[in-house]
């Protein structure tokens, strides 16, 4: 990948953070909400109360939320006065986090060092009051630039989106960050409130999504009748490709962007990458010879830095009574077909250990675990439709274990998520546990 670097980043020693649940504010006093699971929540004498800063000049940030956070606790948010005070009452002894957020900056958790890192609880005892819970808020970094067709004309309504690489299951992907614009008649857009980092840029037409999402209602409102000679309407001939910056559909060829705290990237300008949209027909069978009726098929890009925004809610069905589907405004690229439902996760705990059973299942014929199955096939889309693509489905598989706590305070079986995942295509199973 290519790389621009805006300028050197420099260390902050202040704080950033991820925003906690956050409660509704009335007349400047949290408003506290039932707790989870009718939990009880404790109250106390504790107190903890400091301001809000702007970074850049030390003046105080004024309506800036801050939300604190705690075991057995209610989560409480205040918003700050003109002097960029909070202060949250009532404490039992315990760790809490605080969070500020407001439009423009960079959300900060206290005792945050450095971006996306975790902030630094606050340990209070009964009856304790913390005066100087400050945290120095720095103003976001901003990428703006145009969004234009092939021929250079401007492009509205296309969403643009500030992504961040990250690792999963192994493979390197590019991940929202959340923050996103959408170009107004200009084909301007303008990503505010980032903190520094690597970024890279996608764009996604809007309307060309849209297009394609009420193609995919016609379709299934087209399938109840398909028995009486029916079929699916054509879906669209053309359109965009999620394009990243500097005009790729491919994410591996997107360029970076290096922010530095502050700073704003101008003039990231680019064109959206125009292709053509296919359908794919084809049909899922089971190990039986059957044909799976219901079953869902979805197509996955196979591109590690792929994420597909615009296409991959697009490109699933579900199989009707013979075991057909279509998938709609299909993008060229590399995909895997996978015809499957969700994992079913059971489990019980002794106080000592949890035993989890997981199953791999996909829904044809329903019940038991005998006639859940599961099928994937490799997929290359070019420029024109394609038809008679067959997944043959084959029986589930359980995994069995048994996690044992090794060592200090028991977590409760609601706790501990395990989860399985293939750690390529057609590789072996991997659990993972969290």
């Amino acid at each position: 990948m290519r790389m621009i670097r805006l300028a050197s980043a420099f260390a902050l020693a202040a704080v950033f953070s991820t925003p906690a649940a956050a409660q509704i504010v009335v007349g400047g006093e949290p408003m506290q909400m039932p707790p989870p699971g009718g939990r009880q929540m404790k109250t106390g004498t504790g107190l903890i109360k400091g301001r809000i800063l702007a970074a850049e000049t030390g003046n105080p940030v004024r309506r800036a939320q801050v939300r604190l956070s705690g075991q057995d606790v209610f989560p409480k948010s205040a918003t700050t006065d003109n002097e960029g005070r909070f202060e949250f009452k009532d404490l039992p002894a315990g760790a809490f986090t605080i969070n500020a957020s407001k439009s423009g900056f960079v959300a900060v958790n206290y005792g945050q060092k450095r971006p996306f890192e975790p902030g630094k609880p606050i340990d209070l005892v009964e009856g304790q009051s913390v005066d100087n819970a400050d945290i120095t808020m720095p103003k976001g970094s901003v990428i703006s630039g145009r969004i234009l067709d092939e021929f250079g004309e401007p492009v509205a309504d296309t969403i643009v989106n500030a992504m961040r690489s990250t690792w999963s299951n192994g493979k390197r992907r590019l991940q929202s960050t959340g923050r996103t614009a959408t170009t107004n008649d200009l084909g301007q857009y303008r990503i505010y409130g980032l903190p520094p980092g690597d970024y890279y840029v996608s764009a996604t037409l809007r309307g060309t999504q849209e297009m394609v999402v009420s193609e995919m209602a016609a379709t299934m409102a087209v399938r109840t009748t398909s028995a009486i000679g029916g079929g699916a309407p054509e879906g669209p001939s053309s359109g965009y490709a999620p394009t990243y910056f500097p005009g790729t559909p491919n994410g591996n060829e997107a360029q970076k962007l290096v922010l530095a705290l502050g700073q704003e990237a101008q003039n990231t300008d680019f064109g959206l990458f125009p292709v053509r949209l296919v359908r794919v027909r084809g049909s899922v069978v089971t190990s039986e010879g059957r044909p799976a009726e219901g079953v869902m098929v979805s197509a996955a890009p196979r591109t590690a830095n792929d994420s597909n925004p615009l296409f991959g809610a697009s490109s699933s069905a579900r199989t009707d009574a013979n075991g057909n589907f279509t998938l709609t405004g299909v993008a060229p690229g590399d995909y895997t077909l996978n015809a499957r439902t969700s994992q079913i996760f059971t489990s019980s705990s002794d106080g000592n250990s949890m035993s989890f059973t997981m199953i791999r299942s996909s829904g044809p014929g329903g019940g038991g675990e005998s006639s859940q199955e599961s099928g994937s096939v490799p997929l290359t889309v070019s420029g024109d439709d394609m038809s008679n693509v067959i997944i043959v489905t084959t029986k589930g598989a359980s995994a069995t274990g048994r996690v044992v706590y090794d060592g200090g305070s028991k977590p409760t079986t609601n706790s501990i998520r395990i989860s399985a995942a293939a750690t390529d295509d057609t590789g072996p199973m991997t659990l993972v546990s969290g």
